[in-house]
């Protein structure tokens, strides 16, 4: 007579699982991008040694100049955040920093945050041809790859935030 209640309430009970998991995560996920602290200057210093200022975001890249003390231009970053904050790994959004030098190529990758775990973000950040494949990169090239090398162990982890990276 009522068959179809089971079928509709356990649809129902599926729904709500998945809305209370999104709701963990958003409320988990680290305050990233336009939102976050500046980057601290010792962040800095491991990509740009005699960095002493910053300036505020500089173009549509959203990128900001890093100089020294007489203000020569020393390179710029981007974070990843906001933009890749719609990327969740196994358990949240990340947040990396991208360290270009004065001629545009990458000097490195950070991982600023994450709402990954941290037994997966150490296997990410202890694999340093993870963050490493984008040294030496410029930027088009980067934005031009359609994929990256991931971390075995920290798949999910590793593929958001190289996704991250990418966007």
């Amino acid at each position: 007579m009522m068959s179809w209640l089971p079928p509709v309430y356990r649809a129902g009970v599926l729904a709500a699982i998945i809305l209370l998991i999104n709701i963990s995560a958003q409320k988990n996920a680290p305050v990233t991008g336009r939102d976050a602290p500046d980057v601290p200057l010792e962040i800095l210093q491991i990509f740009y040694p005699s960095a002493s200022a910053v300036s505020p975001r500089s173009d549509a890249r959203g990128a900001h100049v890093v100089t020294d003390q007489n203000g020569n231009a020393l390179g710029f970053f981007v974070v990843t955040a906001p933009d890749s904050d719609s990327i969740i790994g196994y358990s949240g959004p990340s947040n990396t920093l991208v360290a270009f030098g004065a001629d545009g190529r990458v000097l490195g990758c950070e991982l600023l945050s994450s709402g990954d775990t941290p037994e997966h973000l150490e296997q990410v950040v202890s694999a340093p041809r993870f963050l490493g494949q984008f040294e030496g990169m410029a930027w088009d090239e980067i934005s031009s790859l359609e994929s990256v090398d991931g971390v075995t162990g920290a798949t999910l982890t590793s593929m958001a935030i190289g996704e991250g990276i990418l966007r």
